[in-house]
């Protein structure tokens, strides 16, 4: 399945999947769903967002989707370090749009789980997932922990592009197992993530050679 199409499958999927939440600082998701033609935008609570069944899916999917909410959540260890570590407020604010986005796609993926009852992870525990591509280790981890300032942005920077490259690659390797042949919730969703980690991969690599000259 070409780039094109797999836009056009996820512009096609039922709005709960295109939900988005608009960023702010220091506070809860805010989601919203596009009005029709000439009506404004919609606020939704959290309890709203749904991930209807749509369809057939497979166990590839649903390991896909257990293991990115692991993955999802060590991005989130990561990135409450920021606030009392981090020396550019450029870090801060990339921090937050992690946050705001990864936070919004572990509720949808969790919810997909419990909708076709299939057992939903403790993202907030990696044990056991540490070989999944892009994973940090606890010796990273703690590395990052104690830096701070400028020494804390760049290895912040690193360790996150390394992260994000493990995600595009867990997309990658679901399609391939799967042969581009997914369900459209999933679609949707391995698009998006796909798509963002790429285009944050590009934003974090030019402040890291930005930091580093």
């Amino acid at each position: 399945m070409n780039r094109a199409h797999r836009i056009r499958l996820a512009a096609g999927v039922t709005v709960a999947m295109v939900i988005a939440p608009t960023v702010a600082a220091h506070a809860a998701p805010v989601y919203v769903r596009p009005g029709a033609p000439g009506q404004p935008t919609q606020r939704i609570a959290v309890s709203d967002v749904a991930v209807p069944v749509s369809g057939t899916y497979t166990m590839a999917e649903v390991h896909f989707v257990q293991h990115m909410m692991v993955h999802h959540g060590q991005a989130l260890t990561m990135t409450a370090l920021v606030a009392d570590r981090a020396g550019d407020e450029r870090i801060h604010n990339l921090a937050r749009r992690i946050d705001v986005t990864q936070v919004a796609e572990i509720d949808q993926m969790a919810q997909w789980l419990r909708i076709r009852s299939e057992a939903v992870p403790d993202h907030e525990d990696s044990t056991g997932h540490e070989g999944m591509p892009g994973m940090v280790s606890q010796a990273d981890l703690a590395r990052l922990e104690a830096s701070e300032g400028a020494a804390f942005d760049r290895l912040f920077l690193e360790l996150m592009i390394h992260h994000h490259r493990g995600a595009v690659q867990m997309v990658e390797e679901l399609r391939e197992a799967t042969g581009d042949i997914l369900e459209a919730g999933i679609s949707a969703l391995a698009f998006e993530i796909e798509d963002q980690q790429q285009t944050e991969i590009v934003r974090m690599q030019r402040l890291l050679d930005e930091l580093s000259a």
